[in-house]
């Protein structure tokens, strides 16, 4: 088809198995909203389960493609795999699924993670004008947050560790929640 599509398939936590994400070569994003991007996912036949027998994922790329993308597919991690392709902790499948950690404290949230039998690390965010979106500072990933920290959100890790996205103080809005 004369097209540079690279495939690679990454460690995924459970609620992203069988989903694709992925780059273009001028760092744009290849997949997402059909409308925008080009290149997308499926299965055969369509809406069957991933995983069970007869049914494939399906990779499609757009007539109108051009340029070059590695389309990363999401893959059931290994023992010990950190996730490439992770998915909010509190999704279907995902470790802290029927639990909403947003707003709640740290001790009140590793609390649930070790009755769940889970760890946890932290991502220390600071919001952005109007606590409108976050931005990360990778030095203090592992500050020394304290129980009384505020949890904004919770991402999968790797198995049986979450990565809590918090602050020090309480906030007036939810930075990681969209505007």
């Amino acid at each position: 088809m004369g097209l540079n599509v690279r495939l690679q398939l990454v460690p995924s936590s459970p609620s992203q198995v069988g989903k694709v994400t992925g780059v273009r070569s001028d760092g744009s994003p290849a997949v997402g909203h059909p409308d925008r991007f080009p290149i997308g996912s499926g299965s055969a036949p369509a809406g069957c389960t991933l995983g069970r027998d007869g049914c494939s994922m399906t990779v499609t790329v757009g007539s109108d493609f051009t340029g070059d993308a590695v389309v990363k597919l999401g893959r059931p991690a290994q023992p010990g795999d950190k996730y490439q392709n992770w998915g909010p902790a509190t999704a279907a499948g995902e470790m802290l699924e029927g639990y909403d950690p947003a707003e709640k404290t740290v001790g009140e949230v590793r609390a649930e993670a070790r009755d769940r039998g889970l760890k946890t690390v932290f991502q220390v965010i600071t919001p952005g004008p109007g606590n409108v979106g976050y931005r990360i500072d990778p030095v203090s990933r592992q500050a020394e947050v304290g129980d009384g920290w505020i949890v904004w959100k919770a991402e999968s890790e790797r198995a049986g560790v979450l990565r809590l996205l918090v602050t020090r103080e309480r906030l007036p809005r939810n930075p990681a929640e969209p505007a």
